[in-house]
C-alpha cells in the first residue's frame, strides 16, 4: 500500500513540530501535531498537561488522539510527542501504519534549541544530564523507526528529505512491516535506513560494482557505521551453496553481531545469495537489499524469497526472509547493460498478464520511454509492478496459494535457464516461458487471441521471447527438478484471459512439448 501516512518523532528540539507543517504543505497532505492537540483540547500547553496528570496519564491522552489522528482523513504528517513512540502499543501501531521517521541530532543542537528547556518537565531540573538519560531511556523506541534523518540541518532541507521518501510502499506483514522506497539518489542515502542499532554493515555486492560499493560505503562510514565490503561475482553461478558458505564465514570474521545488518547491492542473483546469507548468519540478521538491474526491482527485490542453487535445479535452497528495506535507486540502472536492461521487461509483462490494467495501459503508452530509459517511466513501472506484487506478499507470504500465480511463465523459463547452462538471462528465458504459457492459455483455457497477441506484440518491441541453442528434450528434463511439480507432475499457471490467471492445472506432455516446439524453434 502506499504511504499515506508520515510520522515524525525525536527527542525535544529535534524539529518535529518545525518540520512536520514544512513536509505536509510540500506533499499537499494534512498535518497533525500531537502537541497541538493536546493543547488545544486541553486549554494549556502539553508540557503543563503533562506536568499537571503525569506522565502515565499523559501518554494515555497521546494514544487517544494519536487514534483519532489515524482514524481520520488521510494523507497526514504527524508530529508525535517525543516520548509517544516509547509508548508499546503506540509504536507498534505508528510502525504497522506509518512510515515512521527519527529526527536525531547530537545533544548540543538539541539543547540549543531548547531555550533553557522552558515549559519542558520531562527536562528538568538538568536540561544537559536530563537528556542525556532521556536519549538512553528512548534510543530502542527511537531505534525502531523505519527512517533515522540528520536533523542538525535547515527545517526546509529537512523536509524536502523527508518528501522524497513519501512514494514508498508499504509491504504489511505482520512482524515484518517494510518500505519499498524508488527515486534517484538512494543510495547515497543508505545510512539514513541502516537500524539504528547496528554498528556494522555487511556490503554483499556485485564485483562489478565498485563504483556503487564505494557510495555506499561512504555513506555508511561517513554516519559512524563500519562496513564490511564483500565483493561477489555477479550473475547465476554466484547463488552456489559454496558462496554462500564463503559469505557466511567472511561475516564471522569481520565479528558481524546479531544486531547488526547486510546490505546486498547487485542484481536478483546477490540479493537471493546476500538475502539467504542474512537469513542463515546467526539465525538470522536484518538486511537491505538495494536492486541494479531492473529486473530486480520490479521483481525479486519484493517478496524476501531467498535461495541459492544446487546441482538439481535452480533456487533448490533458500528461505523466506523479509528485507528491512527496499531502495530501488534508479539512478543505479545508467550503468546496466542494454541486453540486462530489456530482461526486465518480461516480469514486467507477466504483472500486466496477471493484473491486467492499470500496468497494460502503462505500458501502451510509456513502452518506448520505458526502453529509452526515461527516469519517469521507469520510477512509474518499479511502482506499480512492486504494488502489484506487494499484495500477492502480503496475502500469501510462503506461496501457500495466491502467490503461485507469480509462477506464470516461469515452469518453462527456469528450465531453459538450467537447460543452457545460465547462458540465457533469467529475462530471456522468462520471456520464453510467457510465450508457452500463453499458446497453453489459448488451446487449454480458451484464452482470447488477441489478449495473447498483445503479450507476444510487447515481448518482440523489447527484443525478447527466442532463444538459440536450447533444445526442447533438455527444458523438459529441467521442469522435471521444478519446485512447483506435485508428485512429479508439473501444474502450471494459465490464463482464461488476461487479469484472470489460473494456478495447477495439468497438462498432457504432448500439449506441453507442442508449445516448446514453437516457442523454441526460430
Amino acid at each position: 500500500m502506499s504511504v499515506d501516512v508520515i510520522a515524525l518523532t525525536g527527542l525535544p528540539g529535534s524539529g518535529k513540530s518545525t518540520v512536520a507543517p514544512l513536509l505536509a504543505r510540500l506533499l499537499g497532505w494534512r498535518c497533525a501535531d500531537i502537541d497541538a492537540l493536546i493543547e488545544q483540547s486541553h486549554g494549556k500547553p502539553a508540557g503543563a498537561v503533562l506536568a499537571d496528570q503525569g506522565e502515565q496519564a499523559f501518554r494515555a491522552i497521546e494514544r487517544d488522539l494519536l487514534h483519532e489522528v489515524l482514524a481520520g482523513q488521510r494523507p497526514v504528517v504527524i508530529a508525535c510527542g517525543g516520548g509517544l513512540l516509547a509508548d508499546p502499543g503506540a509504536r507498534a501501531v505508528l510502525l504497522r501504519q506509518a512510515l515512521v521517521v527519527w529526527l536525531d541530532a547530537a545533544d548540543d543542537v538539541l539543547l540549543g534549541r531548547l531555550d533553557a528547556a522552558a515549559g519542558r518537565p520531562l527536562l528538568q531540573p538538568e536540561p544537559a544530564a536530563r537528556l542525556i538519560e532521556l536519549r538512553a531511556e528512548r534510543f530502542e523506541a527511537h531505534a525502531a523507526a523505519h527512517v533515522r534523518v540528520e536533523a542538525a540541518r535547515d527545517p526546509h532541507l529537512i523536509a524536502q528529505n523527508i518528501a522524497m521518501l513519501a512514494a514508498s510502499e508499504r509491504i504489511d506483514i505482520p512482524g515484518h512491516v517494510h518500505h519499498v522506497h524508488t527515486g534517484e539518489g538512494l543510495l547515497s542515502r543508505l545510512a539514513e535506513h541502516v537500524p539504528a542499532d547496528a554498528t556494522t554493515v555487511a556490503l554483499v555486492h556485485d564485483a562489478a560494482l565498485a563504483d556503487a560499493a564505494t557510495v555506499a560505503d561512504a555513506a555508511l562510514e561517513a554516519h559512524g557505521i563500519r562496513c564490511v565490503p564483500l565483493a561477489v561475482e555477479g550473475g547465476e553461478g554466484a547463488k552456489t551453496w559454496k558462496q554462500a558458505g564463503s559469505l557466511l564465514e567472511s561475516m564471522a570474521a569481520a565479528k558481524l553481531r546479531r544486531h547488526d545488518c547486510v546490505v546486498a547491492l547487485g542484481g536478483g542473483s546477490i540479493g537471493d545469495l546476500g538475502g539467504f546469507a542474512a537469513s542463515t548468519y546467526q539465525r538470522g540478521v536484518r538486511w537491505i537489499t538495494v536492486p541494479t538491474t531492473l529486473l530486480a526491482m520490479v521483481d525479486s527485490a519484493i517478496g524476501g524469497k531467498t535461495g541459492v542453487d544446487l546441482d538439481a535445479g535452480k533456487n533448490l535452497a533458500g528461505t523466506f526472509w523479509q528485507p528491512h528495506a527496499v531502495l530501488c535507486d534508479i539512478s543505479l540502472l545508467a550503468s546496466l547493460g542494454e541486453r540486462s536492461y530489456r530482461c526486465a521487461v518480461s516480469e514486467i509483462v507477466k504483472y500486466a498478464m496477471l493484473f491486467g490494467d492499470p500496468l497494460a495501459s502503462l505500458l501502451d503508452s510509456d513502452l518506448d520511454s520505458l526502453l529509452a530509459r526515461h527516469p519517469g517511466a521507469i520510477t512509474a513501472v518499479v511502482r506499480m509492478c512492486c504494488a502489484l506484487k506487494a499484495r500477492v506478499v502480503e496475502a500469501d507470504e510462503r506461496e501457500a496459494s495466491r502467490r503461485a500465480l507469480l509462477n506464470y511463465g516461469h515452469t518453462v523459463g527456469h528450465a531453459v535457464e538450467a537447460a543452457s547452462r545460465y547462458a540465457v538471462l533469467h529475462g530471456e528465458a522468462v520471456a520464453v516461458g510467457l510465450r508457452a504459457a500463453g499458446l497453453l492459455s489459448t488451446r487449454m483455457l480458451g484464452c482470447p487471441d488477441t489478449d495473447i497477441a498483445w503479450q507476444e506484440s510487447v515481448l518482440r518491441r523489447a527484443g525478447l521471447g527466442q532463444v538459440d541453442g536450447v533444445e526442447v528434450r533438455d527444458v523438459q528434463q529441467c521442469m522435471s527438478m521444478d519446485k512447483k511439480s506435485r508428485s512429479g507432475e508439473t501444474r502450471w499457471v494459465l490464463l482464461e484471459r488476461r487479469g484472470s490467471p489460473v494456478a495447477g492445472v495439468a497438462i498432457p506432455d504432448a500439449a506441453v512439448r507442442d508449445a516448446l516446439h514453437e516457442v523454441l524453434s526460430v
